[in-house]
């Protein structure tokens, strides 16, 4: 199937190609879930989405298999153990009956842990808050995996047939999904978050301009490996995917994902020469933030993530690439 020769068509809020559709069924804003369907009726769930909305987000999903009279909802697969990614997960699994959660090894541990379910039950209470919430639906006290992924496992989901690929670097327990007979390519933040359209005023720390034909920008969300997210990053590349889910935005297919793939990689580079010339430079941990947040949290970004998560994740980033390129050099 060549995807790049087919006009992207989106119908209904979703994402529609010659034999399934891509649905954003969210219940909110940042609280990633998507609902794939294929023709045959056969669906499958990347991520779950807040808790504090998962009634909601239940109500999309229940919307969009009666409206395309899909049949058989059988996983849900977490790219990562994150709040925003993953907390919804008890709650659309028991309100789903047959519905099988899926996710790495490593996220399995995570959420075997009654202290990281309390921090998410923490984090998942905060974003209702700033919703006005006072009565929302809090992360339950455990959550059943039915399915501990491994790298190069395969999962039979939506007529597809995913390979689990490991992405460490957002975090420990990512992980990606390649179909590689539909050349769809389910990315986590590993891989960076889109930010935007480039501004022509762009240049790097040597006052260049980006490279020729990069029109759009990537923030990086490398908390926990730098090197080994340019590793996935390059993996990303080299799968040539004509379909990318690409985290926190949606899908881009063709030239559009190729381009971001590429965005992603300039722009993991480019914020680590930026972290590494100030530090060098003598500049303390909090002036090296608020050199990098001036880059990367732009009117875009601005628009789809409260200031306290992005300060959040730049105070693990930044000295995780000082620690890393230094005890490199």
């Amino acid at each position: 199937m060549d995807i790049q020769a087919i006009e992207q068509q989106i119908l209904n809020g979703a994402w529609c190609f010659p034999n399934y559709a891509i649905y954003q069924v969210g219940g909110a804003a940042g609280g990633e879930c998507y609902l794939i369907v294929s023709n045959s009726g056969s669906a499958a769930l990347i991520d779950a989405g807040y808790a504090w909305d998962a009634p909601a987000t239940l109500a999309n999903i229940r919307r969009v298999l009666t409206d395309v009279g899909a049949s058989h909802l059988e996983w849900l697969l977490l790219t990562h153990s994150h709040y925003d990614h993953a907390a919804g997960a008890g709650y659309l699994a028991g309100h789903m009956p047959g519905l099988k959660v899926a996710c790495s090894a490593y996220a399995a541990r995570v959420f075997s842990r009654p202290g990281a379910l309390a921090t998410m039950r923490t984090l998942n209470a905060s974003e209702a808050y700033l919703h006005g919430l006072t009565d929302f639906e809090e992360v339950p006290a455990s959550l059943t995996i039915d399915r501990v992924l491994e790298p190069g496992d395969t999962v039979r989901a939506a007529d597809m047939d995913f390979t689990v690929i490991a992405a460490p670097g957002h975090t420990k327990c990512s992980i990606a999904f390649w179909c590689a007979d539909r050349r769809f390519l389910v990315s986590c933040e590993t891989g960076c978050v889109y930010a935007g359209p480039l501004d022509a005023a762009f240049r790097d720390v040597l006052g260049n301009p980006a490279p020729q034909g990069l029109e759009v920008m990537a923030d990086p969300a490398y908390l926990v490996g730098y090197a080994s997210s340019l590793d996935f990053i390059a993996r990303e590349i080299d799968l040539h995917p004509d379909v990318l889910l690409v985290p926190h935005f949606g899908i881009m297919t063709g030239a559009a994902a190729t381009s971001f793939l590429h965005a992603a990689d300039y722009f993991s580079r480019y914020a680590a020469d930026l972290i590494m010339q100030a530090h060098t430079a003598g500049a303390s941990n909090d002036e090296v933030i608020a050199q990098f947040k001036a880059v990367f949290y732009n009117d875009y970004v601005q628009a789809i993530q409260p200031e306290a998560a992005f300060d959040l994740n730049a105070s693990y980033l930044v000295p995780l690439v000082i620690r890393e390129l230094s005890d490199a050099q």
